[in-house]
């Protein structure tokens, strides 16, 4: 059985002549890429395993020579391309930290309301995580990652327990 991938960034320019690619990082780990990396290049359906020759940043984003791609030309037919690596590559996460594909489809509990709805995304561009739930009316409701507003999460029951505030659902 193929180990399932996870895309963690998407090739978006070339730079330079020696066939270097830039990448927009989907992942919040910062040193994500590195040399000597193997990553899967391509799309989720069909890749090919690569490895990063060497490494640099421009403005946070990750400036990459993927191995065999040596000049500008080369580069350029990789925009677009997605990067994948192995679920078994993503490491431990911190104690209450939880990626986003496991968190969406997990149940949303209110201490008092009870059932609230479905995760269905977590937004990450603000000042904190906020998640995007699906309440059982239909509605949409964000509710900070915050330990002030989430009591629990657990992942293998599928549950999150929340304490909101009242009106915070109207």
């Amino acid at each position: 059985m193929l180990e399932k991938q996870i895309k963690i960034g998407e090739i978006v320019s070339a730079v330079g002549i020696k066939g270097e690619v830039k990448i927009y990082n989907f992942s919040d780990v910062p040193d994500r890429f590195e040399s000597d990396v193997s990553i899967y290049l391509g799309t989720r359906e069909n890749n090919s395993k690569m490895t990063i020759d060497s490494i640099r940043y421009q403005k946070n984003m990750p400036v990459v020579r993927i191995n065999g791609t040596t000049d500008r030309n080369e580069a350029e037919k990789l925009i677009g391309k997605e990067i994948f690596i192995s679920e078994s590559s993503l490491g431990e996460l911190p104690e209450d930290t939880f990626y986003v594909r496991d968190l969406v489809g997990v149940l949303v509990y209110d201490k008092e309301l009870g059932l609230i709805g479905e995760v269905v995304d977590v937004l990450q561009n603000t000042a904190q995580d906020l998640y995007k739930v699906k309440t059982k009316e239909g509605k949409e409701v964000f509710i900070p990652a915050v330990k002030e507003f989430v009591l629990s999460v657990d992942i293998e029951q599928k549950r999150i327990d929340v304490s909101l505030i009242p009106g915070f659902m109207e």
